[in-house]
Formats: structure tokens, C-alpha cells, sequence
């Protein structure tokens, strides 16, 4: 191993390895929006690093056309101010080894396959029944806990009264 510090490239590199884990969240920042009569491009940068992401939206399918309109809501935009996306920061999923906005992707409890039978996101239902399934647990498990607890102390209060009125 180098006793040299390692370059600001290499320092890159491992941030974005990092970062780019299949459902990995992160927050980027759209630098720009770039709309042709077909296409909006969307270019986004991290904090963590200096490469950017370009999303690319195809303005004649339904399907990319409700994916941006949904992701302008979420920033506070209608459909018609694209452009004012510039500069806002929007939340991101790192999916099938590319950035998608996580305001696109379907929640729980909705379907994660369009009308034309393709999948929305490939897995994420999968990943967000074990999610869901893995926090009722914990609820549950805390449930129980503090109502044990509860009840030990309504029996240790009860058993005292007991002895006070005996």
C-alpha cells in the first residue's frame, strides 16, 4: 500500500462506487434541463463528486412523459415549467446501474407494472414488501415490549395498594 495520499481522482472514483449500490438514495442537484420537440435531458450533479448524470426522458411516451410530470410536482412545478427544475434538488435511487428520480418510482401498495405490461422498476416491490414486512416487525417487537412493561408496573402498583389497604 502507497504511503502517498491518494488523488483527488481516486478519492472520486471511491465515493461514486460507494454511492452507486443497487437502491442506494441520494440527493442531486439538476444543473440542467434541456427539452428538443422529443427528448428532456436532465443533468445532474452530487455534492460527493464532480461527474454528472444525465436522465434522459422520451417526451413521446406516456409513460416517460408522466414520470416527468410526477417529478415536477414533487419539486412544486407543473408539467409546463420543466425548465425551473434548474437548480432544484431532487432525491434520486440508484437502479439497474443508473440514477432514476425516486419520485418516479412506484410505492408501496401501487402497482410496479405499467398498462403495457413492462415492469416499472424491476424488484422494487420485492424490496419494498421485505422493507415493509421488516418494519411491522420492529413495531410489533416494540409493542410488546413497552406493554410488558406496562403491565409490570400496573402489577407492582396494584400489589402495593393491596398491601395498604390489608
Amino acid at each position: 500500500m502507497s504511503t502517498e495520499a491518494y488523488t483527488t481522482d481516486e478519492y472520486q472514483t471511491l465515493q461514486q462506487r460507494r454511492r452507486e449500490v443497487a437502491g442506494n438514495e441520494e440527493t442531486a442537484t439538476v444543473d440542467d434541463v434541456t427539452l428538443t420537440d422529443s427528448t428532456a435531458t436532465l443533468r445532474l450533479g452530487f455534492e460527493w463528486g464532480e461527474t454528472t448524470e444525465e436522465l434522459q426522458f422520451d417526451l413521446t411516451s406516456e409513460r416517460d412523459v408522466l414520470a416527468l410530470e410526477t417529478l415536477a410536482e414533487t419539486a412544486g412545478y407543473d408539467f409546463d415549467h420543466l425548465p425551473y427544475l434548474e437548480d432544484e434538488r431532487i432525491g434520486v435511487t440508484y437502479l439497474d446501474g443508473e440514477w432514476v428520480p425516486t419520485a418516479t418510482l412506484p410505492t408501496p401498495g401501487h402497482s410496479d407494472v405499467f398498462d403495457d405490461g413492462s415492469p416499472a422498476v424491476p424488484g422494487l416491490a420485492e424490496r419494498a414488501t421485505r422493507w415493509l414486512d421488516a418494519r411491522i416487525e420492529g413495531i410489533e417487537a416494540k409493542q410488546v415490549v413497552l406493554g410488558a412493561i406496562v403491565i409490570k408496573k400496573l402489577l407492582i402498583a396494584s400489589a402495593l395498594v393491596y398491601l395498604l389497604i390489608a
